[in-house]
C-alpha cells in the first residue's frame, strides 16, 4: 500500500472515508435528537492526502445528516510571528483546503491561533496582517483564539480588539469579495487523484501523503500570484513532484491550457508517452552551469545578463536544456558551463516559452532555477514576464521588489482587487504594478497600518492600468479596490 499497490491503497482510503462518514453521520443525528437547532461545521486542514483528494467524507456527512448548509474553519499553524514568511505558507494551506469545498459549504473562516496568547508571541500587527492576508487569499471570515490563556492583563486584549475595530471596514470589503468571487493568477494543479502517487522503496514511508505547499514553491515572494483556487486563473503551475500522480486525463487537460513548470516535469511527461506534444527534447545537465538571458522581449532590459544560482540558496531542482528547438519556441535563457569551474561553453536553451502541438496552448518551462525565492532581479523579471506571455496575469509586478500579490477577479475576468504585501524586513521603495481589466477606474487603497496609502496612476489604457504605490513598511499590506 505504501509503495506500488495503489489499488490496495485506494481500497484502504475508501474504507477509512466510509467509516468516518458513518460515525460523523450518526453523531450529527444523535446531536440533533436533543438539540434540533444545531448548525454544524468542520475545523480542519488539508495538508495531507491520507484520507483522499478532498474532505467530503466529513463535510458530506454533516450536510446529509443535518440537511443544512455547512461551514468550515481551516487552519495551518503560524501561532506566532517570529518567522514572518510562514504567514504565506499558512495562507496557501487555507487556499488549498478551501479550493476543495463543495457548494453546500457557505462559509469558510480562517483559524487564527495566537497561542499561547502572550505579548511576546504574535504581535498585534502580526494578528491584523494575518487576518488581512487570509481574507485576501480565500476566506470569507476570521476566527481568533486570543482571550483563553489569561496570561496577560485584559488591557492587552483590549488593544487587540481595538485593532479589529479599526480595521473592520477593510476586512469587510475583503470578505464581501471572498464570498462572491475567485482568486486569479496561477492555480497550483494537483490532479484528480493525488493520493495515488506512486512511491518507490527508497522513498520515505507514506511519501504519497504530502501536499505541495510553500516550502516547495516559493514563487509567492517574488510577485507571482499563486492560488489553489481553480475557478478563474490565468495559468496552471505544475511541480515535478506532482507529475507522477497525474492521470492521463489530467495531463491531456493541462496540455490544452497555459502552464508554468520545470524541465523535470517535462522529462516525466516524455517518459509517460507525451513526447509528441513538445517541439524539443529535454536533456539533464549538471549543476556547474549558469543561465544567460537572451534578447527575447520578455527579458526586457535584463537581456545579456547572467545568473549563477548559489547552491546554498537553491530549491531542489534538476537542471535541463532543451534540444531541437523550432520556431514555435521562444528561448528566454541559455545554459552555459561555469566559466570558472569549466570551459564556459553554451549547452543549449534552458528556459523557454513554447506552443504545445495539437492545442497551441502556451507553456513556459524552466530548466534552470524556478522554485527558489533567492534570485536575481533578471530571474524575477524572467519568471513574471514568462507568465505574462502564456496567460496574461491579472496583476504583474513591474518593480524589483519582494512583494506578494493576490488578485481577485469576477466571473468576467475583471480584476476587483489586488492585495499587496511587502515581503521583506526592509520594506519596499515606491513600486509599480500593472493591473489588467480592472472592474472600474475608481481606485480605493486601504492599508493595515495607516488610514491613507499614497498612489498615482502612471499609465492608463483601455484594459490595463499601471499604478505606482508609495513605499511600504516591512510586511505592510495594502489592497487596491477597483470600483
Amino acid at each position: 500500500m505504501n509503495y506500488s499497490d495503489t489499488a490496495l491503497r485506494q481500497r484502504y482510503i475508501d474504507f477509512i472515508r466510509e467509516g468516518m462518514y458513518e460515525v460523523t453521520y450518526g453523531a450529527v443525528k444523535a446531536w440533533l435528537a436533543v438539540a434540533p437547532d444545531t448548525r454544524f461545521g468542520l475545523e480542519y486542514e488539508h495538508m495531507h492526502n491520507y484520507h483522499g483528494a478532498n474532505d467530503e467524507h466529513l463535510l458530506g456527512a454533516l450536510h446529509d445528516a443535518s440537511g443544512r448548509e455547512v461551514e468550515t474553519r481551516s487552519g495551518g499553524g503560524y501561532y506566532y510571528d517570529k518567522s514572518p514568511w510562514e504567514q504565506y505558507s499558512k495562507a496557501l494551506c487555507l487556499s488549498a483546503a478551501n479550493s476543495l469545498l463543495p457548494p453546500y459549504v457557505t462559509a469558510c473562516v480562517a483559524e487564527i491561533e495566537n497561542l499561547p496568547g502572550v505579548v511576546l508571541g504574535k504581535s498585534i500587527g502580526g494578528i491584523l496582517n494575518e487576518g488581512t492576508l487570509d481574507l485576501a487569499i480565500c476566506c470569507t471570515g476570521l476566527t481568533f483564539t486570543d482571550v483563553q490563556s489569561c496570561h496577560e492583563p485584559m488591557e492587552y486584549y483590549e488593544k487587540i480588539f481595538a485593532g479589529f475595530s479599526k480595521i473592520r471596514p477593510y476586512w469587510t470589503k475583503l470578505s464581501v469579495i471572498a464570498k462572491q468571487h475567485a482568486r486569479g493568477g496561477v492555480a497550483i494543479y494537483w490532479g484528480e487523484a493525488p493520493q495515488l502517487a506512486p512511491s518507490n522503496r527508497e522513498d520515505p514511508l507514506i511519501a504519497w501523503d504530502s501536499v505541495l505547499l510553500d516550502k516547495d514553491i516559493r514563487l509567492t515572494r517574488v510577485g507571482v500570484p499563486l492560488t489553489y483556487d481553480q475557478r478563474k486563473h490565468a495559468a496552471y503551475l505544475v511541480h515535478h513532484s506532482t507529475v507522477d500522480a497525474l492521470t492521463d486525463r489530467d495531463i491531456e487537460f493541462l496540455l490544452t491550457h497555459p502552464v508554468i513548470t520545470d524541465g523535470e516535469s517535462v522529462a516525466k511527461l516524455f517518459a509517460r508517452g507525451f513526447a509528441d506534444r513538445f517541439a524539443f527534447v529535454p536533456r539533464p545537465i549538471d549543476n556547474r552551469t549558469e543561465e544567460h538571458f537572451t534578447a527575447s522581449p520578455i527579458n526586457r532590459s535584463k537581456a545579456g545578463m547572467f545568473y549563477n544560482e548559489n547552491p546554498y540558496a537553491a530549491a531542489p531542482m534538476q537542471r535541463f536544456v532543451f534540444d531541437g528547438i523550432d520556431e514555435r519556441t521562444a528561448v528566454l535563457g541559455e545554459a552555459f558551463r561555469d566559466s570558472l569551474l569549466d570551459d564556459g561553453s553554451c549547452m543549449g536553451a534552458c528556459t523557454v516559452v513554447t506552443e504545445i502541438q495539437s492545442s497551441n496552448a502556451k507553456w513556459t518551462i524552466f530548466g534552470y532555477s524556478l522554485w527558489s525565492n533567492i534570485i536575481s532581479s533578471a530571474k524575477q523579471n524572467q519568471i513574471v514576464g514568462a507568465l505574462d506571455a502564456i496567460g496574461p496575469m491579472p496583476v504583474r509586478l513591474l518593480s524589483e521588489e519582494q512583494v506578494v500579490a493576490i488578485p481577485s477577479v469576477d466571473e468576467c475576468g475583471r480584476t476587483l482587487s489586488v492585495t499587496l504585501e511587502s515581503a521583506s524586513q526592509g520594506g519596499t521603495e515606491p513600486f509599480e504594478v500593472l493591473v489588467r481589466k480592472p472592474r472600474g477606474k475608481q481606485i480605493l487603497a486601504m492599508s493595515v497600518r495607516r488610514p491613507e496609502i499614497g498612489f498615482i496612476v502612471v499609465e492608463e489604457e483601455q484594459d490595463d492600468v499601471t499604478v505606482r504605490i508609495q513605499a511600504l513598511e516591512p510586511y505592510e499590506i495594502v489592497t487596491l479596490f477597483f470600483e
